[in-house]
Protein backbone atom coordinates (compact mmCIF):
# COMPACT_ATOMS: atom_id res chain seq x y z
CA UNK A 1 0.00 0.00 0.00
CA UNK A 2 2.92 2.35 0.57
CA UNK A 3 3.76 1.91 -3.11
CA UNK A 4 0.24 3.05 -4.04
CA UNK A 5 0.60 6.24 -2.05
CA UNK A 6 4.04 6.86 -3.57
CA UNK A 7 2.65 6.42 -7.08
CA UNK A 8 -0.12 8.86 -6.25
CA UNK A 9 2.28 11.52 -4.98
CA UNK A 10 4.63 11.17 -7.95
CA UNK A 11 1.67 11.36 -10.32
CA UNK A 12 0.46 14.62 -8.80
CA UNK A 13 3.93 16.14 -9.12
CA UNK A 14 4.16 15.36 -12.85
CA UNK A 15 0.51 15.86 -13.78
CA UNK A 16 -0.17 17.37 -17.18
CA UNK A 17 -3.12 19.51 -18.24
CA UNK A 18 -4.82 20.16 -21.55
CA UNK A 19 -4.71 23.69 -22.93
CA UNK A 20 -8.05 25.46 -23.14
CA UNK A 21 -9.33 26.78 -26.47
CA UNK A 22 -8.61 30.38 -27.37
CA UNK A 23 -11.41 32.85 -27.95
CA UNK A 24 -10.91 32.48 -31.73
CA UNK A 25 -11.87 28.79 -31.43
CA UNK A 26 -15.17 29.57 -29.72
CA UNK A 27 -18.56 30.35 -31.25
CA UNK A 28 -19.17 34.11 -31.55
CA UNK A 29 -21.65 34.31 -28.66
CA UNK A 30 -19.09 32.74 -26.32
CA UNK A 31 -15.98 34.74 -27.22
CA UNK A 32 -16.73 37.42 -24.64
CA UNK A 33 -17.94 35.15 -21.84
CA UNK A 34 -17.41 31.75 -20.28
CA UNK A 35 -15.99 29.30 -22.77
CA UNK A 36 -17.57 26.08 -23.99
CA UNK A 37 -15.04 23.51 -25.23
CA UNK A 38 -15.24 23.08 -28.98
CA UNK A 39 -14.31 19.41 -28.95
CA UNK A 40 -15.85 18.46 -25.67
CA UNK A 41 -14.07 18.57 -22.37
CA UNK A 42 -14.12 16.10 -19.54
CA UNK A 43 -17.59 15.21 -18.30
CA UNK A 44 -16.51 15.36 -14.68
CA UNK A 45 -14.79 18.76 -15.09
CA UNK A 46 -17.99 20.28 -13.77
CA UNK A 47 -18.32 17.64 -11.04
CA UNK A 48 -20.62 15.45 -13.13
CA UNK A 49 -19.79 11.74 -13.04
CA UNK A 50 -21.25 8.63 -14.62
CA UNK A 51 -24.05 7.05 -12.51
CA UNK A 52 -24.13 10.08 -10.19
CA UNK A 53 -27.38 11.88 -9.36
CA UNK A 54 -26.28 14.84 -11.50
CA UNK A 55 -25.18 12.57 -14.33
CA UNK A 56 -28.54 10.82 -14.41
CA UNK A 57 -30.30 14.21 -14.40
CA UNK A 58 -28.27 15.33 -17.41
CA UNK A 59 -28.80 12.12 -19.41
CA UNK A 60 -32.51 12.05 -18.63
CA UNK A 61 -32.81 15.63 -19.83
CA UNK A 62 -30.88 15.36 -23.11
CA UNK A 63 -32.63 12.09 -23.99
CA UNK A 64 -36.18 12.96 -22.98
CA UNK A 65 -36.66 16.72 -23.10
CA UNK A 66 -38.04 18.19 -26.32
CA UNK A 67 -35.76 20.12 -28.63
CA UNK A 68 -37.07 23.53 -27.67
CA UNK A 69 -36.39 22.80 -24.00
CA UNK A 70 -32.79 21.87 -24.79
CA UNK A 71 -32.31 25.08 -26.79
CA UNK A 72 -33.75 27.06 -23.88
CA UNK A 73 -31.45 25.30 -21.41
CA UNK A 74 -28.06 25.81 -23.05
CA UNK A 75 -26.22 28.17 -25.39
CA UNK A 76 -27.16 28.04 -29.06
CA UNK A 77 -24.14 26.22 -30.49
CA UNK A 78 -23.99 23.31 -28.02
CA UNK A 79 -27.80 23.11 -28.02
CA UNK A 80 -27.93 22.77 -31.80
CA UNK A 81 -25.07 20.27 -31.73
CA UNK A 82 -26.90 18.09 -29.16
CA UNK A 83 -30.10 18.19 -31.22
CA UNK A 84 -28.20 17.31 -34.39
CA UNK A 85 -26.57 14.36 -32.64
CA UNK A 86 -29.93 13.19 -31.25
CA UNK A 87 -31.56 13.25 -34.72
CA UNK A 88 -29.01 10.84 -36.14
CA UNK A 89 -27.66 10.58 -39.67
CA UNK A 90 -30.96 11.33 -41.43
CA UNK A 91 -31.34 14.64 -39.60
CA UNK A 92 -34.95 13.88 -38.66
CA UNK A 93 -36.33 13.45 -35.15
CA UNK A 94 -38.54 10.47 -34.36
CA UNK A 95 -36.96 8.07 -36.86
CA UNK A 96 -35.14 4.75 -36.46
CA UNK A 97 -31.65 6.23 -36.31
CA UNK A 98 -32.32 8.65 -33.44
CA UNK A 99 -29.48 8.62 -30.93
CA UNK A 100 -29.85 8.03 -27.20
CA UNK A 101 -26.91 9.23 -25.14
CA UNK A 102 -25.95 6.23 -23.02
CA UNK A 103 -23.04 7.83 -21.16
CA UNK A 104 -21.84 11.27 -20.18
CA UNK A 105 -18.68 10.59 -22.17
CA UNK A 106 -20.76 10.13 -25.31
CA UNK A 107 -22.52 13.44 -24.68
CA UNK A 108 -19.21 15.11 -23.88
CA UNK A 109 -17.91 14.12 -27.33
CA UNK A 110 -20.51 16.34 -29.01
CA UNK A 111 -18.96 19.54 -30.40
CA UNK A 112 -19.21 22.61 -28.14
CA UNK A 113 -20.39 20.55 -25.17
CA UNK A 114 -18.22 21.01 -22.10
CA UNK A 115 -18.23 22.28 -18.55
CA UNK A 116 -20.64 25.18 -19.06
CA UNK A 117 -23.14 23.04 -20.97
CA UNK A 118 -23.08 20.28 -18.38
CA UNK A 119 -23.83 22.80 -15.66
CA UNK A 120 -26.73 24.29 -17.62
CA UNK A 121 -28.18 20.87 -18.40
CA UNK A 122 -27.93 19.79 -14.77
CA UNK A 123 -29.68 22.95 -13.60
CA UNK A 124 -32.51 22.62 -16.14
CA UNK A 125 -32.97 18.93 -15.35
CA UNK A 126 -33.38 19.66 -11.66
CA UNK A 127 -35.81 22.51 -12.33
CA UNK A 128 -37.87 20.43 -14.79
CA UNK A 129 -38.22 17.22 -12.79
CA UNK A 130 -35.92 15.03 -14.86
CA UNK A 131 -33.91 13.83 -11.86
CA UNK A 132 -34.52 10.58 -9.97
CA UNK A 133 -36.44 10.55 -6.71
CA UNK A 134 -36.35 8.45 -3.53
CA UNK A 135 -35.73 4.74 -4.27
CA UNK A 136 -35.76 5.35 -8.04
CA UNK A 137 -33.30 3.50 -10.27
CA UNK A 138 -31.80 4.54 -13.59
CA UNK A 139 -31.15 1.64 -15.97
CA UNK A 140 -28.11 2.29 -18.09
CA UNK A 141 -28.74 1.37 -21.75
CA UNK A 142 -26.90 -1.83 -22.65
CA UNK A 143 -25.96 -2.57 -19.04
CA UNK A 144 -27.20 -6.17 -19.18
CA UNK A 145 -24.63 -7.01 -21.85
CA UNK A 146 -21.97 -5.65 -19.52
CA UNK A 147 -23.27 -7.82 -16.69
CA UNK A 148 -22.95 -10.99 -18.76
CA UNK A 149 -19.45 -9.95 -19.81
CA UNK A 150 -18.47 -9.73 -16.16
CA UNK A 151 -20.16 -13.03 -15.31
CA UNK A 152 -18.56 -14.89 -18.21
CA UNK A 153 -15.11 -13.69 -17.15
CA UNK A 154 -15.77 -14.61 -13.52
CA UNK A 155 -16.89 -18.13 -14.43
CA UNK A 156 -13.86 -18.49 -16.69
CA UNK A 157 -11.53 -17.65 -13.80
CA UNK A 158 -13.34 -19.97 -11.39
CA UNK A 159 -13.08 -22.71 -14.02
CA UNK A 160 -9.33 -22.19 -14.38
CA UNK A 161 -8.79 -22.44 -10.63
CA UNK A 162 -11.05 -25.47 -10.40
CA UNK A 163 -8.99 -27.26 -13.06
CA UNK A 164 -5.85 -26.61 -10.98
CA UNK A 165 -7.03 -27.73 -7.54
CA UNK A 166 -10.10 -29.88 -8.16
CA UNK A 167 -12.59 -27.62 -6.40
CA UNK A 168 -14.48 -24.58 -7.66
CA UNK A 169 -14.19 -21.78 -5.13
CA UNK A 170 -16.03 -18.45 -5.22
CA UNK A 171 -14.81 -15.68 -7.51
CA UNK A 172 -14.79 -13.42 -4.44
CA UNK A 173 -14.74 -14.12 -0.72
CA UNK A 174 -13.17 -17.49 -1.47
CA UNK A 175 -11.62 -18.01 1.98
CA UNK A 176 -14.06 -18.39 4.85
CA UNK A 177 -13.05 -17.92 8.46
CA UNK A 178 -16.05 -20.04 9.27
CA UNK A 179 -19.81 -20.36 9.16
CA UNK A 180 -21.56 -19.95 12.49
CA UNK A 181 -25.04 -20.57 13.81
CA UNK A 182 -26.92 -17.44 14.80
CA UNK A 183 -30.34 -15.96 15.53
CA UNK A 184 -31.93 -12.72 14.31
CA UNK A 185 -34.42 -11.20 16.77
CA UNK A 186 -36.61 -8.41 15.42
CA UNK A 187 -36.74 -5.39 17.70
CA UNK A 188 -39.86 -4.85 19.77
CA UNK A 189 -41.90 -1.69 19.34
CA UNK A 190 -40.55 -0.69 15.92
CA UNK A 191 -42.21 2.32 14.31
CA UNK A 192 -44.60 1.29 11.49
CA UNK A 193 -42.25 2.57 8.76
CA UNK A 194 -39.62 0.07 9.92
CA UNK A 195 -41.94 -2.95 10.00
CA UNK A 196 -41.13 -4.24 6.53
CA UNK A 197 -40.51 -7.71 5.12
CA UNK A 198 -38.34 -9.82 7.42
CA UNK A 199 -38.82 -7.17 10.12
CA UNK A 200 -42.61 -6.91 9.87
CA UNK A 201 -43.27 -8.99 13.00
CA UNK A 202 -41.64 -9.33 16.40
CA UNK A 203 -40.06 -12.76 16.12
CA UNK A 204 -36.74 -14.59 16.14
CA UNK A 205 -35.27 -16.30 13.07
CA UNK A 206 -32.50 -18.93 12.96
CA UNK A 207 -29.62 -17.92 10.70
CA UNK A 208 -26.22 -18.89 9.33
CA UNK A 209 -23.43 -16.31 9.14
CA UNK A 210 -20.38 -16.71 6.89
CA UNK A 211 -17.32 -14.54 7.66
CA UNK A 212 -14.64 -14.31 5.02
CA UNK A 213 -11.81 -12.55 3.22
CA UNK A 214 -12.81 -10.74 0.04
CA UNK A 215 -10.13 -11.92 -2.39
CA UNK A 216 -10.55 -14.47 -5.18
CA UNK A 217 -7.35 -16.15 -4.02
CA UNK A 218 -7.32 -18.19 -0.83
CA UNK A 219 -4.53 -16.43 1.00
CA UNK A 220 -3.19 -15.56 4.44
CA UNK A 221 -5.34 -13.43 6.72
CA UNK A 222 -2.22 -11.30 7.16
CA UNK A 223 -2.65 -10.00 3.60
CA UNK A 224 -4.60 -6.74 3.52
CA UNK A 225 -8.04 -7.47 2.17
CA UNK A 226 -11.73 -6.63 2.26
CA UNK A 227 -13.59 -8.68 4.90
CA UNK A 228 -17.07 -10.11 4.37
CA UNK A 229 -20.07 -10.88 6.56
CA UNK A 230 -22.96 -12.75 4.88
CA UNK A 231 -26.18 -13.66 6.70
CA UNK A 232 -28.65 -16.33 5.60
CA UNK A 233 -31.86 -15.97 7.60
CA UNK A 234 -34.01 -19.11 7.74
CA UNK A 235 -37.72 -19.79 8.18
CA UNK A 236 -38.63 -16.68 6.14
CA UNK A 237 -42.04 -17.18 4.47
CA UNK A 238 -42.99 -15.51 1.22
CA UNK A 239 -42.02 -15.56 -2.43
CA UNK A 240 -38.39 -14.65 -3.16
CA UNK A 241 -37.08 -12.66 -6.12
CA UNK A 242 -34.70 -15.24 -7.66
CA UNK A 243 -36.80 -17.41 -9.96
CA UNK A 244 -35.19 -20.74 -9.06
CA UNK A 245 -35.44 -20.01 -5.32
CA UNK A 246 -38.89 -18.47 -5.17
CA UNK A 247 -40.20 -20.99 -2.65
CA UNK A 248 -37.07 -21.21 -0.46
CA UNK A 249 -37.62 -20.14 3.14
CA UNK A 250 -34.32 -18.29 3.37
CA UNK A 251 -33.26 -14.67 2.88
CA UNK A 252 -29.72 -13.33 2.33
CA UNK A 253 -28.10 -10.12 3.58
CA UNK A 254 -24.54 -9.30 2.42
CA UNK A 255 -22.03 -6.94 4.06
CA UNK A 256 -18.37 -5.93 3.86
CA UNK A 257 -16.19 -3.87 6.21
CA UNK A 258 -16.67 -0.65 4.24
CA UNK A 259 -19.63 1.73 3.85
CA UNK A 260 -18.83 2.27 0.16
CA UNK A 261 -17.92 0.36 -3.00
CA UNK A 262 -14.89 1.01 -5.21
CA UNK A 263 -16.65 0.63 -8.55
CA UNK A 264 -19.44 2.91 -9.73
CA UNK A 265 -20.71 1.67 -13.11
CA UNK A 266 -21.02 -1.62 -15.02
CA UNK A 267 -18.05 -0.55 -17.15
CA UNK A 268 -16.04 0.02 -13.96
CA UNK A 269 -17.09 -3.40 -12.71
CA UNK A 270 -15.84 -5.05 -15.94
CA UNK A 271 -12.55 -3.18 -15.89
CA UNK A 272 -11.84 -3.78 -12.21
CA UNK A 273 -12.76 -7.48 -12.39
CA UNK A 274 -10.63 -8.02 -15.50
CA UNK A 275 -7.60 -6.25 -14.08
CA UNK A 276 -7.98 -8.06 -10.77
CA UNK A 277 -8.13 -11.46 -12.48
CA UNK A 278 -5.09 -10.42 -14.54
CA UNK A 279 -3.21 -9.62 -11.34
CA UNK A 280 -2.99 -5.84 -11.81
CA UNK A 281 -5.94 -4.22 -9.95
CA UNK A 282 -3.95 -1.03 -9.25
CA UNK A 283 -4.13 -0.05 -12.92
CA UNK A 284 -7.90 0.30 -12.59
CA UNK A 285 -7.39 3.23 -10.22
CA UNK A 286 -4.19 4.81 -11.55
CA UNK A 287 -3.05 5.35 -15.13
CA UNK A 288 -0.43 7.39 -16.96
CA UNK A 289 -2.95 10.21 -17.34
CA UNK A 290 -3.72 11.69 -13.88
CA UNK A 291 -7.03 13.03 -15.19
CA UNK A 292 -8.20 9.42 -15.49
CA UNK A 293 -7.36 8.51 -11.91
CA UNK A 294 -10.20 7.14 -9.80
CA UNK A 295 -9.23 8.75 -6.53
CA UNK A 296 -12.50 8.29 -4.62
CA UNK A 297 -12.70 4.66 -5.66
CA UNK A 298 -9.10 4.06 -4.58
CA UNK A 299 -9.71 5.83 -1.28
CA UNK A 300 -12.75 3.63 -0.65
CA UNK A 301 -10.77 0.47 -1.28
CA UNK A 302 -7.88 1.58 0.89
CA UNK A 303 -10.33 2.39 3.66
CA UNK A 304 -11.36 -1.26 3.73
CA UNK A 305 -8.08 -3.08 3.10
CA UNK A 306 -5.93 -1.00 5.43
CA UNK A 307 -8.03 -2.05 8.41
CA UNK A 308 -6.39 -4.66 10.63
CA UNK A 309 -9.26 -6.47 12.35
CA UNK A 310 -8.34 -8.28 15.52
CA UNK A 311 -11.50 -10.38 15.47
CA UNK A 312 -14.18 -10.62 12.73
CA UNK A 313 -16.81 -10.83 15.47
CA UNK A 314 -15.74 -7.41 16.75
CA UNK A 315 -15.91 -5.47 13.46
CA UNK A 316 -18.54 -3.31 11.80
CA UNK A 317 -19.92 -4.17 8.36
CA UNK A 318 -22.11 -2.36 5.79
CA UNK A 319 -24.23 -3.43 2.82
CA UNK A 320 -22.54 -0.61 0.78
CA UNK A 321 -25.33 -0.89 -1.83
CA UNK A 322 -28.98 0.16 -1.33
CA UNK A 323 -32.09 -1.97 -1.08
CA UNK A 324 -35.81 -1.39 -1.35
CA UNK A 325 -37.67 -0.97 1.92
CA UNK A 326 -41.20 -1.84 0.96
CA UNK A 327 -42.81 0.50 -1.56
CA UNK A 328 -41.22 3.86 -2.36
CA UNK A 329 -38.37 3.70 0.14
CA UNK A 330 -34.72 2.64 0.07
CA UNK A 331 -32.22 1.77 2.79
CA UNK A 332 -28.69 0.62 3.40
CA UNK A 333 -27.87 -1.94 6.08
CA UNK A 334 -25.15 -2.19 8.68
CA UNK A 335 -24.25 -4.53 11.54
CA UNK A 336 -22.16 -3.36 14.48
CA UNK A 337 -21.14 -5.05 17.75
CA UNK A 338 -23.88 -4.52 20.35
CA UNK A 339 -21.61 -2.53 22.65
CA UNK A 340 -20.64 -0.25 19.76
CA UNK A 341 -16.94 -1.05 20.05
CA UNK A 342 -14.77 -2.61 17.36
CA UNK A 343 -11.33 -4.15 17.84
CA UNK A 344 -8.61 -3.23 15.34
CA UNK A 345 -4.86 -3.66 15.32
CA UNK A 346 -3.05 -6.99 15.23
CA UNK A 347 -0.90 -8.12 18.13
CA UNK A 348 2.07 -9.06 15.94
CA UNK A 349 2.28 -12.82 16.42
CA UNK A 350 -0.74 -13.94 14.38
CA UNK A 351 -0.76 -16.92 12.05
CA UNK A 352 -2.09 -17.15 8.50
CA UNK A 353 -5.61 -18.01 9.73
CA UNK A 354 -5.58 -15.73 12.74
CA UNK A 355 -9.09 -14.39 12.07
CA UNK A 356 -10.54 -17.90 12.26
CA UNK A 357 -8.47 -18.52 15.40
CA UNK A 358 -9.82 -15.32 16.98
CA UNK A 359 -13.40 -16.42 16.26
CA UNK A 360 -12.74 -19.79 17.86
CA UNK A 361 -11.34 -18.23 21.00
CA UNK A 362 -14.22 -15.74 21.19
CA UNK A 363 -16.99 -18.32 20.77
CA UNK A 364 -15.38 -20.71 23.23
CA UNK A 365 -15.76 -18.06 25.93
CA UNK A 366 -18.81 -15.92 25.14
CA UNK A 367 -21.53 -15.08 22.62
CA UNK A 368 -21.10 -12.51 19.85
CA UNK A 369 -23.78 -9.86 19.41
CA UNK A 370 -24.52 -7.40 16.59
CA UNK A 371 -27.12 -4.70 16.17
CA UNK A 372 -28.80 -4.92 12.76
CA UNK A 373 -29.29 -1.35 11.51
CA UNK A 374 -31.03 0.32 8.57
CA UNK A 375 -30.47 3.80 7.15
CA UNK A 376 -33.31 5.29 5.12
CA UNK A 377 -32.66 7.31 1.98
CA UNK A 378 -34.00 10.83 2.54
CA UNK A 379 -32.17 12.80 -0.17
CA UNK A 380 -31.76 11.29 -3.67
CA UNK A 381 -29.02 13.77 -4.58
CA UNK A 382 -26.70 13.28 -1.61
CA UNK A 383 -27.76 9.68 -0.95
CA UNK A 384 -27.81 8.27 -4.51
CA UNK A 385 -29.07 4.82 -5.44
CA UNK A 386 -26.91 4.32 -8.53
CA UNK A 387 -23.53 5.47 -7.17
CA UNK A 388 -22.33 3.09 -4.47
CA UNK A 389 -18.98 4.89 -4.14
CA UNK A 390 -20.66 7.65 -2.12
CA UNK A 391 -21.37 7.15 1.57
CA UNK A 392 -24.83 8.09 2.79
CA UNK A 393 -24.53 10.72 5.49
CA UNK A 394 -25.51 9.61 8.99
CA UNK A 395 -26.19 13.25 9.77
CA UNK A 396 -28.86 13.38 7.07
CA UNK A 397 -30.25 9.99 8.07
CA UNK A 398 -29.02 8.12 11.16
CA UNK A 399 -28.99 4.33 11.27
CA UNK A 400 -31.88 2.79 13.23
CA UNK A 401 -31.76 -0.57 15.00
CA UNK A 402 -34.35 -3.05 13.74
CA UNK A 403 -33.00 -6.36 15.08
CA UNK A 404 -30.33 -8.08 17.14
CA UNK A 405 -28.10 -10.75 15.57
CA UNK A 406 -26.69 -13.13 18.18
CA UNK A 407 -23.98 -15.73 17.57
CA UNK A 408 -24.02 -18.08 20.58
CA UNK A 409 -20.98 -19.87 21.99
CA UNK A 410 -20.19 -22.84 19.74
CA UNK A 411 -17.51 -24.97 18.14
CA UNK A 412 -17.86 -24.19 14.44
CA UNK A 413 -14.46 -25.48 13.26
CA UNK A 414 -15.49 -28.98 12.19
CA UNK A 415 -15.06 -30.69 8.79
CA UNK A 416 -18.82 -31.03 8.41
CA UNK A 417 -19.52 -27.37 9.12
CA UNK A 418 -16.65 -26.25 6.90
CA UNK A 419 -18.13 -28.33 4.07
CA UNK A 420 -21.49 -26.64 4.56
CA UNK A 421 -19.72 -23.28 4.59
CA UNK A 422 -18.03 -24.01 1.26
CA UNK A 423 -21.29 -25.01 -0.41
CA UNK A 424 -23.58 -22.27 0.92
CA UNK A 425 -24.43 -19.68 -1.73
CA UNK A 426 -25.23 -16.06 -0.88
CA UNK A 427 -26.89 -13.66 -3.29
CA UNK A 428 -28.38 -10.24 -2.48
CA UNK A 429 -31.20 -11.11 -4.90
CA UNK A 430 -32.23 -14.10 -2.82
CA UNK A 431 -34.70 -11.94 -0.95
CA UNK A 432 -38.29 -10.95 -0.44
CA UNK A 433 -39.37 -8.30 -2.95
CA UNK A 434 -39.75 -5.84 -0.06
CA UNK A 435 -35.94 -5.91 0.22
CA UNK A 436 -35.14 -5.95 -3.52
CA UNK A 437 -31.58 -4.79 -4.32
CA UNK A 438 -31.28 -1.40 -6.02
CA UNK A 439 -28.64 0.22 -8.24
CA UNK A 440 -26.45 -0.89 -11.12
CA UNK A 441 -23.87 -2.73 -8.98
CA UNK A 442 -26.63 -4.84 -7.46
CA UNK A 443 -28.14 -5.46 -10.88
CA UNK A 444 -24.74 -6.73 -12.02
CA UNK A 445 -24.45 -8.97 -8.97
CA UNK A 446 -27.73 -10.69 -9.85
CA UNK A 447 -26.18 -12.07 -13.02
CA UNK A 448 -22.63 -12.64 -11.77
CA UNK A 449 -23.45 -14.29 -8.45
CA UNK A 450 -26.03 -16.59 -9.96
CA UNK A 451 -23.84 -17.79 -12.84
CA UNK A 452 -20.81 -18.38 -10.63
CA UNK A 453 -22.87 -20.17 -7.99
CA UNK A 454 -24.52 -22.44 -10.56
CA UNK A 455 -21.17 -23.36 -12.12
CA UNK A 456 -19.50 -23.85 -8.75
CA UNK A 457 -22.15 -26.12 -7.32
CA UNK A 458 -22.36 -28.16 -10.53
CA UNK A 459 -18.58 -28.67 -10.65
CA UNK A 460 -18.42 -29.54 -6.96
CA UNK A 461 -21.49 -31.79 -7.23
CA UNK A 462 -22.92 -29.92 -4.26
CA UNK A 463 -26.57 -29.84 -3.24
CA UNK A 464 -28.50 -26.88 -4.58
CA UNK A 465 -30.91 -26.83 -1.63
CA UNK A 466 -31.13 -23.98 0.83
CA UNK A 467 -30.63 -24.94 4.50
CA UNK A 468 -33.74 -25.26 6.67
CA UNK A 469 -31.99 -25.52 10.03
CA UNK A 470 -28.70 -26.32 11.74
CA UNK A 471 -28.56 -30.00 10.83
CA UNK A 472 -25.39 -30.78 8.82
Amino acid sequence: MKKLFLVSVLGVLCACTESEPTSEQLPPDEQQGDFVEAQGGKADANGVEEASYEGICVLNYVNRADESAILDAVHDWPGEAIIKARRGADGAFGTADDVTFETLEQLDDVDWVGRITFGQLKRSAQESGFCVGIAEEYLIPGEEDAFFTIADRAVEEVEKKAAENGIAHRDAHAKAHGCVQASLKVEEGLAPEYRVGVFAQERTYPAWVRLSNGAFAIQSDLVKDVRGFAVKVMDVPGKKVLEHKQDARTQDFLFINSPTMFVRTPEDYIEFASKTFDGNPVSFFLSLDPREWKIRELTNLLGAVTQEPMNPLRSRYWSTTPYAWGEGAAVKYSVIPCDGETLDGRLGDEGESYLRDAMQVHLSQTDACFEFLVQRQVDPEHMPVEDATLEWSEELSPFVKVATLTVPMQDFATPEQDALCENLAFNPWHTLSEHKPLGNINRARRVVYDMVSTYRRTFNEAKMDEPDGFEL
